[in-house]
């Protein structure tokens, strides 16, 4: 009896300890091992230095009684108990099985430290090992053939997925490998039947939640490896609702083959592809919006201010982070306007201002050819025209750096060139830092896998297309939808249309800043909402649609083409109606369904006649109206479905409820 509460108590621990270290990260585990030592340690020592002391001892009994507190503390973590020498010593001790159950706990805690350092010290394989035989919820597929591929693999040990990593790697570097809980699995095992996805994630089965993360040095490599892997994933029935693919590439255009592979019910496998410029600019505006430099009335919904920006750089970070100001920095009741400072922006942005020339008319955009750092550049600054944002994008950290430097030095002597609530922030394709107001700071590294794997926007532009596909459907049938019809709605979309969704879901906590819903119940929003927001938020809607179609490369379609297309549509649509034939049936709804946007890949190039002020909508609807009757009594005539009479100011209004449910999910 003597030895059994110590054994059952050390194979208890070493159980424990194994179960924590498999279902947790190294560090993490570090971390529980140094707290379990500190509470050990104190406890250990008070027990026996309490314990072993008495008021009639000598000093030197007392000397000896802290050397033997020392010994039998440490003696804890080798698995060696002293209970029976504290009873014999000790009458507080022995009269309180309160006290003694503790004795047990903390000698218990000592031998989970021994067991916790010995296991990360020297049982990392065996740890490994048996991290790979527990099923997970998740599973990551990382593609990788940069040196980052070892920070991605020790920061996905935070997360509880199945890590499949691949790539070019050289023999000399998967060796190393071994110390990271992933599968390994040369490009070469990448065949199109699959067989490799079931060897990889053994014990975890195929109907988990996949995610492809694609980081590759070059986009050929990227295109060979993703053609494979989506064949594996059709093969063997993984349906598109279960993958969720990111992919890092310096030409998206490289990747639209993947938009015509489809799962075995048809729907497309999504892919979000972005250069690490974009993906550098969508990370800073996820945690600094522009709305937060900005001051509102929430009576109105209108800022108080108008918004300016400054963006230093053009190259590829500045140019795709001037696109995002553009798509979320819009107000009702403010003028956008940004300066672009590039010393060589002559050579740098000359495509640029050619693929956004809509963009940068509307939206009162300057380039300057000076340096940041010369005199010119405080020419720019004015106090009645206050700077909300400022982007140092240089090329380099170290350039950033200094110009960032003693431009917060400008702001602290100049308070009044800046808004109240203005940001500062430094960006680069591998790290953003931005300075607030207040003086204090915030890092943020675009390819962290935490961000890469962020999926509250795509979750609520999901949600915000579930309300608007509901809301459709339900008005023009009985149709109760399920959750699968909801999903294949989502994947069977357009790109741009999903695209459309995402900024809208984007520029959600915009819409709650200045309307003032942001601490209201469901029921007080939607009241506000019926009885005042409804006559101004679409308008506001209305405002981020231009931006983010313009920020897409998207141009206003001239009246007279508009009135052109109308007139040659209403040419096709009589005919049909005459003719009655199936031929010019089809061309009639052809022309019809282009006549108001003529979208080109990913939006460049594309006109929209709707991309204009709100203002002229009325205008516009009263010359589309009449093609649209008409068009109707061809519908009518061959018993097909109806076009809604909807002016194009009501789907401004709609999109402004199908995001209450967004805005006020509780």
């Amino acid at each position: 009896m003597k030895l059994f509460i110590p054994m059952i108590g050390a194979v208890a621990m070493v159980i424990l300890v194994t179960l924590i270290s498999i279902h947790t990260s190294e560090k993490r585990m570090q971390r529980i091992i140094y707290i379990c030592l500190f509470i050990s340690v104190i406890a250990g020592l008070l027990f026996y230095g309490l314990g072993l002391s008495r008021p009639e001892d000598t000093p030197a009994e007392t000397v000896i009684n802290i050397f033997r507190t020392i010994e039998y503390t440490m003696s804890m973590y080798a698995g060696s108990e002293r209970y029976n020498v504290l009873m014999s010593a000790s009458d507080w001790f022995a009269a309180s099985p309160f006290l003694q159950i503790v004795y047990w706990i903390v000698h218990m805690l000592a031998v989970f430290v021994t067991a916790g350092a010995l296991l990360i010290t020297w049982g990392k394989r065996l740890l490994k090992r048996l991290r790979m035989m527990i099923p997970r919820r998740e599973i990551c597929i990382l593609y990788c053939n940069t040196d980052e591929r070892y920070r991605l693999l020790e920061e996905l040990e935070e997360v509880p997925c199945h890590t499949i990593l691949t790539g070019d790697i050289y023999e000399g570097a998967v060796s190393l490998l071994a110390d990271y809980s992933c599968t390994f699995v040369p490009t070469d095992e990448f065949k199109a039947d699959g067989k490799w996805l079931r060897r990889a994630l053994f014990p975890n089965k195929l109907n988990k939640k996949i995610r492809v993360v694609c980081l590759a040095d070059r986009d050929e490599n990227a295109h060979r490896f993703l053609k494979n892997l989506f064949a594996s994933f059709k093969a063997k029935g993984i349906p598109s609702q279960q993958i969720k693919t990111t992919i890092l590439a310096d030409n998206p255009t490289r990747y639209s083959f993947l938009a015509d592979i489809s799962d075995i019910n048809g729907n497309k496998y999504i892919t979000e592809v972005y250069t690490p410029s974009e993906l550098t600019a969508r990370q800073l505006m996820h945690r600094d919006m522009p709305y937060k430099t900005m001051s509102f009335n929430t009576e109105t919904c209108r800022a108080e201010e108008n918004f300016r920006a400054i963006v230093i750089g053009c190259g590829s970070v500045g140019q795709d982070l001037l696109r995002y100001l553009v798509r979320y920095g819009q107000f009702l009741g403010s003028e956008f306007e940004a300066d672009v400072i590039d010393s060589a922006g002559s050579k740098t942005c000359g495509l640029f201002r050619e693929m956004y020339s809509g963009m940068i008319e509307r939206f009162n955009i300057r380039f300057h050819t000076f340096d940041a750092l010369s005199d010119k550049m405080y020419d720019l600054f004015d106090a009645n025209r206050k700077i909300h944002y400022l982007a140092v994008c240089a090329g380099s950290e170290k350039m950033n750096t200094e110009i960032l430097r003693t431009l917060r030095t400008f702001r602290q002597l100049h308070p009044e060139y800046f808004a109240e609530k203005s940001i500062m922030a430094s960006c680069t394709r591998e790290h953003i830092e931005t300075i607030y107001s207040d003086e204090s700071s915030a890092v943020l590294r675009p390819l962290a896998v935490r961000t890469l794997m962020n999926d509250y926007f795509d979750a609520a532009a999901r949600y915000v297309n579930e309300v608007e596909y509901r809301a459709k459907v339900e008005k023009s049938s009985n149709e109760k939808l399920t959750v699968r019809d909801y999903m294949n709605q989502w994947y069977r979309k357009d790109p741009m249309d999903r695209l459309s969704a995402i900024a809208a879901a984007e520029f959600l906590p915009t819409f709650v800043a200045c309307s003032g819903t942001e601490n209201m119940t469901r029921a007080e929003a939607e009241n506000e909402i019926n009885t005042r927001l409804i006559r101004i938020l679409p308008e506001l809607e209305h405002l981020r649609w231009n931006a983010f179609e313009s920020s897409m490369g998207v141009v206003q379609m001239p009246k007279e083409e508009f009135e052109k297309r109308i007139a040659n549509t209403s040419v096709l649509i009589d005919k049909a109606v005459e003719s009655g034939t199936k031929d010019d049936l089809g061309a009639a709804m052809k022309a019809f369904s282009r006549t108001r946007k003529d979208l080109g890949p990913y939006g460049l190039g594309g006109m929209h006649a709707c991309l204009a002020d709100w203002e002229d909508l009325d205008e516009l609807w009263n010359m589309y109206l009449p093609l649209v009757l008409k068009y109707n009594t061809l519908m009518a005539k061959h018993e097909l479905k109806l076009v809604r009479l909807n002016d194009f100011k009501e789907l401004d209004e709609k999109n402004v409820y199908h995001m209450l449910d967004v805005l006020n999910k509780r």
